[in-house]
């Protein structure tokens, strides 16, 4: 669908404008309106002309319109470029790029009036940027930007690993034109059904929230929401306070991926940020960090690998065929023995059981898979069947 219930609608903005066509274009005013919304183009040519005023004054442009000019009504009378700059203010008008075929000058009166209203206005710098282009462009991206389903297509392609590097960073730039060089994610993962409407109630507190510019973009993703933050942003602090201004209720798990400095490593953030998120909902903690997910790092790529999938079904089936077939507890001691560090001790306090039973229980593992709890080596592959089996049972809720 291309626009969110409600009305809200995420939309292509002064800012993309300027980043896609960041080697054509040159901004000489307004720049504090780069926030401002595209919804179409239109061509400002003849309608100001001394003329046609009357006939054309008061019905050509909209709001939320990019306007794209020649200044050929200006020819004869360039002050009447002030004149076009506010007009097109009070029109609602998103923002003015020039292309200034006749040389005129570019009165201050117009850019310092576009300054004082934050109305962008730029010069066309280079040759081959035709006007043709820029509307069917525009258009086009303005109805993508609409489309709450576009960006996952984009994650999909960039997970699938078809597309890496350059391909990566294309990718980026579609979801939006305005992603910097210097950036980080955050995944918010529902713990039950998330959809549509619960991604809506995200996005209308986003816009709210001081996290809402135009080099951000909050993307549903499955059974969560991707917050993207190019900019300054401290991400430790952005994974702490961003999930209680969309998500105050804390409904989600969170988790944050580690700052990248390459749009080329656009899917790696995305997969930090993600992996983070899954292993946060085994967790009391607010969030989760990539940086501190220890192993999991390393297992989380390969866990629905055939080679994983059989390590850890040959070290795990015997002990959950045993718990079905005596109505025991092997697998949930086995989980916390290696979520404690293969420490016995800590596994009995935190089941809640002495000391001895949790041992007892690990000899039975050790006499079901021929690993024994007291030699380190494994005790390790015991810890990391454990673990490979829950990074794919966290894969498959997504």
């Amino acid at each position: 669908m291309n626009l969110l219930r409600g009305g809200r609608a995420v939309y292509y903005t002064v800012s993309d404008f300027a980043n896609m066509y960041a080697d054509g274009v040159k901004l000489v005013a307004g720049g504090g309106g780069m926030s401002r919304p595209i919804e179409n183009v239109g061509i400002l040519d003849y309608e100001l002309d001394p003329m046609l005023k009357e006939r054309y004054m008061r019905t050509n442009f909209q709001e939320g319109q990019f306007i794209l000019t020649s200044l050929l009504f200006a020819k004869d009378s360039p002050h009447l470029t002030t004149e076009a700059v506010k007009h097109l203010v009070s029109r609602g008008a998103s923002g003015l790029a020039i292309r200034n075929v006749f040389r005129l000058p570019l009165p201050e009166a117009a850019l310092r009036y576009a300054d004082s209203k934050n109305f962008p206005v730029f010069l066309i710098t280079s040759a081959k940027l035709y006007f043709e282009d820029i509307v069917y462009e525009a258009r086009r991206l303005a109805e993508r930007m609409k489309d709450v389903y576009f960006p996952q297509g984009e994650l999909e392609a960039v997970f699938s690993g078809a597309e890496g590097g350059e391909g990566a960073a294309r990718r980026a730039r579609r979801i939006n034109p305005s992603f910097g060089e210097r950036f980080f994610a955050i995944y918010m993962h529902g713990a039950e059904y998330f959809g549509e409407q619960d991604f809506m109630e995200f996005y209308g507190r986003y816009e709210k929230s001081r996290f809402f510019s135009p080099r951000g973009r909050l993307c549903l993703y499955k059974r969560g929401a991707f917050f993207f933050c190019s900019g300054d942003e401290c991400v430790r602090e952005s994974a702490a306070e961003f999930p209680r201004a969309v998500d105050p209720e804390g409904t989600c798990s969170v988790g944050a991926s580690r700052v990248h400095f390459s749009l080329r490593e656009f899917g790696e953030c995305a997969k930090e940020a993600l992996y983070a998120a899954l292993i946060n909902g085994e967790s009391p903690a607010p969030y989760h960090m990539y940086d501190e997910l220890g192993i999991y790092r390393a297992l989380f790529p390969f866990a629905e690998r055939p080679e994983a999938a059989a390590f850890r079904d040959g070290v795990l089936d015997a002990v959950r065929e045993y718990d079905i077939e005596n109505g025991a507890e092997l697998m949930p001691t086995l989980e916390r023995f290696a979520a404690s560090g293969c420490d016995v001790r800590e596994t009995a306090r935190i089941l809640g059981i002495h000391e001895n039973t949790a041992r007892y229980r690990m000899e039975r593992i050790a006499a079901l898979t021929g690993l024994s709890f007291r030699s380190h080596d494994q005790a390790e592959q015991l810890s990391l069947a454990v673990k490979s089996a829950l990074c794919a049972k966290l894969l498959a809720r997504l």
